[in-house]
């Protein structure tokens, strides 16, 4: 069966398995980075829950998150354009 034309892209732009490339997306983040988008989408915490989990404030928490996924979003487009 054919796949849709998003995921198309996606395997095809990284050769790889979209949970590949999440996880190379991750590897190029720093530790503090990674940890806090593990805690949010992976183990699918709260705000305050990783904020506690991690020793951090809310806001803390909520900066990072903004930095991580503007970070990953940047070293994407770079990986995307480099094929």
């Amino acid at each position: 069966m054919d796949q849709p034309q998003e995921n198309q892209r996606w395997t095809a732009s990284s050769g790889s398995h979209p949970g590949e490339r999440v996880k190379r997306l991750m590897q190029a983040l720093p530790e503090h980075y990674r940890e806090v988008l593990n805690c949010r989408f992976l183990l699918n915490l709260s705000i305050r829950d990783t904020a506690t989990r991690l020793g951090l404030t809310e806001a803390n928490v909520k900066v990072l998150q903004f930095r991580a996924l503007k970070r990953v979003a940047v070293v994407e487009h770079v990986a995307s354009r480099s094929l």
